[in-house]
């Protein structure tokens, strides 16, 4: 059983409604005008000015302690995907194929409830030094909110000297968190390859310069190229050519992603596709174009911030319940964040006790145990007297 302070439990209905009313109105990348509204007018009703338009649609409230000292930041995000909701909850998604899929609508929820712990107890300001940043981000799913939120300032007036985010994660159980020190995200690249030959009649092969055959070779020379790289993950996701069954198109478009955890598994993964479209190409008269564009970076959480995170979640939890997760291969831009500023990302258990088979983040069926709101709310508590504390 998770220790946590009297006043969390007390908010749940009040947690619970807001991430249902987050829910019911998913909105996409730097469309998030309505879950910025609502935390706009919430951090003003606790009496907490937001700072609004950060990062386009982000918000950023800010508690100050009645010293001065280090500020912490602690980051939600409010995107939703684009995906149709497959539950029929009475909050399921108002809005035709888009849903809050990847848990950012709890992930608010518990910031705006942490927010409110430490604003409506003055002995929090009494005994603590520093200030707290909140931060709500847009645009994590796709669009990179969190570079834009810091090309807007973010990390200043005040400065940040540390920033943690949690994510929920179904396959941890309510009551569990999960840490990785290091490397924790992948950076992820996407890559586009033009195969261009010569279309024709489907009645005279002859006369044309097919380009589906270099395509098919290369699709599975990068296949082969890549598998077994350490570290490094390549998928081909995107095969197109062609509109009907009688004509030899002009191009074949493939397009994938390169998933790494350090800078020369990127490298072996990104030489690894040159080197099949080389051989694809060899003796072919089409031509192989290979583009690519470079997404969101490695997300490392800084090792000694994660071993403090550790400590006040055993503190919390206790140490069975802390569980060591393997670095992912998904992208993340907090990635952006602790590029400029130490912290961590922790994972937090939303998977119901005795549920085997439960829906993954992404899934139209995703259905958290909103019980973890409350221990989210105690972690960025917890972790905020730990780092404002004079004592600490």
């Amino acid at each position: 059983m998770a220790r946590i302070r009297p006043e969390i439990p007390a908010l749940q209905n009040w947690l619970v409604a807001l991430r249902r009313e987050i829910h019911r109105h998913p909105e996409p990348a730097y469309g998030e005008t309505r879950t910025a509204g609502l935390v706009e007018r919430t951090l003003r009703g606790m009496g907490l000015p937001p700072r609004t338009g950060i990062g386009r649609t982000g918000v950023v409230g800010l508690w100050r302690a009645d010293r001065p000292g280090p500020c912490l930041g602690l980051r939600a995000d409010m995107d939703a995907l684009p995906v149709q909701e497959a539950l029929d909850h009475d909050w399921r998604s108002t809005v035709p194929g888009m849903m809050h899929a990847c848990g950012h609508d709890l992930h608010t929820a518990m910031l705006l409830g942490a927010a409110r712990v430490l604003a409506d107890d003055s002995r929090y300001s009494q005994r603590l030094a520093g200030a707290v940043k909140f931060i709500f981000q847009p645009a994590e799913e796709e669009g990179a909110g969190a570079l834009a939120m810091i090309a807007d300032g973010v990390l200043d007036d005040p400065p940040l000297d540390a920033i943690f985010s949690a994510h929920v994660n179904p396959t941890l159980e309510t009551g569990q968190v999960g840490y990785t020190p290091g490397p924790a995200h992948a950076a992820v690249d996407n890559f586009h390859i033009t195969v261009t030959g010569r279309g024709g009649h489907a009645a005279h092969p002859e006369l044309a310069d097919d380009p589906l055959a270099p395509a098919a070779e290369l699709v599975g020379r990068i296949r082969s190229r890549s598998a077994g790289l350490d570290r490094a993950l390549v998928a081909v996701c995107f095969f197109q050519a062609g509109t009907t069954t009688n004509v030899i198109p002009d191009r074949a478009l493939i397009s994938g992603t390169v998933r790494s955890l350090d800078r020369s598994a990127r490298e072996r993964a990104l030489d690894a596709i040159r080197a099949a479209a080389a051989e694809a190409g060899a003796g072919s008269p089409c031509d192989i174009q290979v583009r690519l564009v470079p997404g969101y970076p490695i997300l490392r959480n800084d090792e000694s911030m994660t071993q403090e995170l550790v400590r006040l979640a055993g503190a919390v939890v206790g140490a069975p319940n802390l569980v060591f997760q393997a670095p992912s291969y998904g992208a993340e831009d907090m990635a952006y964040f602790l590029d400029k500023v130490p912290g961590s990302v922790f994972g937090l258990g939303c998977r119901r006790p005795g549920d085997h088979r439960p829906a993954m983040l992404h899934s139209p069926r995703f259905d958290p145990d909103e019980s973890v709101l409350a221990l989210g709310v105690e972690l960025f508590v917890t972790l905020a007297e730990s780092f404002l504390s004079p004592s600490g």
